[in-house]
């Protein structure tokens, strides 16, 4: 805890923090089952923290617990274990393309769709496989889709590119 009350939300935001390093903050602040939040995930939560000094631990829910239990891939299925897998994609490709002949997959939807279910889950709706399907023909019609959000540059690259400017 110490590591992160030196910290400035200006040090935050301007440092490149690897998911590691971002769970041992996240860990030191009391929250739990980190390997169950994504890196943008843990970075908003920590930034909270430094904004406002209180720790907003997820709930059961924003962490996504799951029982072994898989969903039956059906298009009438109401999404309980989601699982971001090959076999998943596939059913859900499968079945827009049964919906729509000339379907074409565009960069980025796969990122956005997985958000759109995580925040309708999180309000509390309930949604099936068949809204998923329809929800992934609807973003792949988007003509240009947001950029996904990356706040830093790794390292690497901003090495790479403060060598390449001087």
């Amino acid at each position: 805890m110490d590591k992160i009350k030196k910290l400035s939300e200006q040090e935050f935001i301007n440092k490149y923090w690897y998911a590691s390093e971002l769970k041992e903050l996240a860990k030191s602040l009391g929250i739990l089952k980190t390997e169950k939040l994504r890196k943008d995930e843990l970075e908003e939560i920590i930034l909270k923290y430094l904004k406002t000094g209180r720790i907003n631990i997820p709930t059961k829910k924003q962490l996504n617990y799951k029982s072994n239990v898989e969903d039956i891939l059906r298009l009438n299925t109401i999404i309980k274990n989601y699982k971001n897998n090959k076999e998943t994609w596939i059913f859900i490709i499968s079945e827009a393309r049964k919906l729509q002949l000339d379907f074409k997959e565009k960069s980025g939807a796969k990122y956005w769709l997985n958000r759109w279910r995580e925040k309708e889950i999180q309000k509390g709706n309930t949604i099936t496989y068949g809204d998923l399907v329809n929800e992934y023909i609807r973003l792949n019609h988007i003509d240009r889709l947001p950029q996904i959000p990356s706040a830093k540059f790794n390292p690497t690259f901003r090495t790479y590119k403060e060598g390449k400017n001087n």
